[in-house]
């Protein structure tokens, strides 16, 4: 047996145990270099690849894939009307009136995206105009605190101010100007005693008064007041004629009064005369234009017979168109109608037993006979 010597020889091929660090923006896919595919990567991964090499030897790479950020963004600005704004992405806008929402579409320094959105509040900025008042002679003092003294001509002023987000705020102020003193009359009627706004007291005519009321004209200047006035005198005289008594004031309203009995009221003696039946002390209270006066007290002594008598009789009464006085004996010289105001309506001097009495008005009359004997006092009412 012989010896057989083989000299062999072994190369060896090589493993590889290989690491990488990958970036990718978050979110992304990543194949790995076994062709493994990972989709929507939004934190670090650690991935190990086993391969083989060409010689079919073990190769292993461990990849680090490590994600870098994305941004969704989201921000409030605020600006002033009609101001301008710039956006992240570079973009103006000019002349802002009202909100904007804006998105700016960006890459960071990863080459990511990042999305911006912006909004835009607009803060109102204010051009007004205001119209004021003064007298003449008078301070104003404008929006912005400056004050302008002895005004005696319209004044146009500007205030420039900021409000609260300190936007623009034009306030165009426009002061007129009042005439100092405002000149009126006061013209009354009035009766007498009159107090008037000066505190006197006033007992006839007046046309020379004046008061001046501080602040009292609607513009809020001074009012300059004359009196224009108007006393109503009330003519409380009273004629008496035998036992009648009449008072002198012809168109009012009347109310005869008791002196001795504290000036009661005399019921239902409401003329103009006063036709006495019995004895005693007497006024008229006399209403004209609203003012009312007393007379002095008047003293009747004896009574006429006569005026109170009944030597005639009235019918019908009430009376439509004909009033028919029937005499018990009397001639009758003369005949005087009286209406409630002691007005008198008609008058007759003759000898008549008929009156028409269709042009009168609805009312209560006096019908005074006269007699040569004296004076006879009827009462009718006409329909």
């Amino acid at each position: 047996m012989c010896d057989s010597i083989i000299i062999t020889t072994v190369n060896v091929n090589p493993t590889y145990n290989l690491t990488e660090t990958q970036l990718i923006c978050s979110g992304d896919s990543y194949a790995f270099p076994d062709g493994t595919t990972q989709s929507n990567i939004t934190s670090q991964v650690v991935y190990t690849s086993n391969l083989q090499t060409v010689n079919s030897c073990d190769s292993i790479i461990i990849t680090t894939v490590n994600v870098n950020p994305t941004y969704n963004l989201t921000e409030i600005q605020s600006i002033c009307s009609g101001d301008s704004y710039t956006f992240p992405n570079g973009t103006t806008q000019s002349n802002i009136i009202s909100q904007v929402i804006y998105t700016s579409n960006l890459q960071t320094v990863s080459s990511c995206d990042s999305v911006i959105i912006t909004t835009v509040n607009v803060n109102p900025s204010y051009n007004l105009t205001e119209i004021k008042s003064v007298c003449s002679g008078m301070s104003y003092t404008f929006p912005d605190g400056t004050t302008q003294n002895n005004i005696t001509s319209q004044v146009v002023y500007t205030s420039n101010m900021q409000t609260v987000n300190l936007c623009d705020s034009i306030i165009v102020t426009t002061v007129n100007v009042n005439t100092t003193i405002v000149t009126s009359t006061d013209t009354r009627t009035e009766c007498n005693p009159f107090v008037w706004i000066d505190g006197n007291t006033y007992f006839a005519d007046d046309s020379t008064a004046t008061f001046n009321i501080v602040g009292g004209a609607a513009n809020g200047c001074d009012s300059l007041v004359t009196l224009n006035l108007t006393i109503t005198v009330v003519n409380t005289s009273v004629t008496k004629t035998g036992t009648d008594l009449t008072a002198n004031e012809l168109v009012a309203t009347y109310q005869w009064l008791d002196c001795n009995n504290n000036y009661a009221i005399i019921p239902n003696e409401t003329f103009r005369t006063y036709y006495t039946t019995t004895p005693g002390s007497y006024a008229v209270a006399v209403t004209y234009y609203g003012c009312t006066d007393t007379s002095a007290c008047y003293n009747v002594v004896g009574i006429n017979e006569q005026t109170i008598s009944s030597n005639f009789n009235i019918y019908p009464n009430p009376v439509k168109d004909q009033l028919i006085i029937e005499s018990k004996g009397l001639k009758i010289e003369g005949i005087e109608i009286i209406d409630v105001t002691g007005k008198v309506v008609k008058i007759i001097y003759e000898n008549i037993s008929i009156i028409n009495v269709t042009d009168l008005l609805k009312g209560l009359y006096i019908l005074q006979i006269l007699t040569q004997e004296g004076v006879e006092i009827k009462h009718f009412i006409k329909e």
